[in-house]
């Protein structure tokens, strides 16, 4: 008979970390969707956020240093934290900061290109 998902006996690197079984445990029950739903809310949340910004502001650089440097100090975090909900609000806050610079590439393309050349491409 095949032991249940619970009942068998998680192999390394999951043995030293109980709050990874949480995880597994919670995302085979169909609990990753909260997880999701978390980083696309952020993600979503983020785009407006820094698009409105860069709008009224006009801190193009500006926006890519901080969201670079928040990107990184966030992503870096994730090393050290071991409980899960922390986890999961850290991947939600890297989300957010990943799109900011998105917006300013768009507009750093509209800007330096003539009119004419973006329907050639």
């Amino acid at each position: 008979m095949v032991p249940c998902a619970h009942e068998r006996q998680l192999q390394w690197p999951l043995d030293h970390n109980p709050d990874i079984h949480a995880v597994a445990w919670w995302a085979g029950q169909g609990g990753g969707d909260g997880s999701i739903f978390l980083s696309n809310l952020a993600v979503t949340l983020g785009a407006v956020f820094w698009g409105k910004l860069i709008d009224a502001m006009h801190w193009h650089k500006t926006i890519v240093d901080i969201c670079s440097a928040a990107v990184a100090i966030t992503a870096a975090s994730i090393f050290f934290i071991s409980s899960t909900p922390l986890l999961m609000l850290t991947s939600a806050l890297v989300g957010f900061f990943s799109v900011g610079p998105a917006p300013v590439t768009n507009l750093l393309v509209m800007e330096k290109s003539r009119r004419e050349d973006w329907l050639k491409t």
